[in-house]
């Protein structure tokens, strides 16, 4: 059964991942919905199985494994960042040892208007600007602080 062959509560989409809202990602098998979420920011993913969380943890890396079970029957999650720039990201999951789904999405949408599928100037200052104030605002503190220990 491919993940997108039903439609998610909130998106319409299996798999979806934002700066703000994380990655998500759910799977509708043996009559259950397994999901996905995982933070961008804090590294923290959480799977769920029919909204009870069965498996948390915080991961860094570029694939992280969880391992469950329900109903008497084995499941691993593997997630997979296949590429940072380009934002190409892999899921899978594994019944007894079988691949038995999987989805990628490609997250990386800076400047593209989803509505049009164009390129949008606009779309794109308005996803950078918290990384510029961010950026501003940690330059701004490491002069001051530069400033104040040198006596300046």
């Amino acid at each position: 059964m491919s993940m997108h062959d039903t439609e998610t509560p909130d998106t319409g989409e299996r798999m979806d991942a934002g700066v703000y809202k994380g990655i998500r990602a759910f799977f509708d098998v043996d009559d259950i919905t397994i999901g996905f979420w995982g933070s961008a920011w804090s590294g923290r993913e959480v799977i769920t199985v029919e909204d009870r969380v069965v498996s948390t943890k915080r991961n860094l890396r570029f694939v992280s494994e969880h391992r469950f079970s329900h109903g008497g029957v084995d499941y691993r999650i593997v997630f997979r960042v296949i590429s940072l720039l380009r934002g190409q990201l892999y899921i899978e999951l594994y019944r007894n040892g079988t691949l038995i789904d999987s989805d990628q999405v490609n997250s990386n949408q800076l400047g593209i208007d989803p509505k049009t599928g164009e390129f949008s100037a606009r779309r794109l200052l308005w996803k950078l600007a918290p990384f510029f104030v961010v950026g501003m605002a940690v330059g701004a503190g490491g002069f001051f602080l530069v400033d104040l220990l040198t006596g300046g």
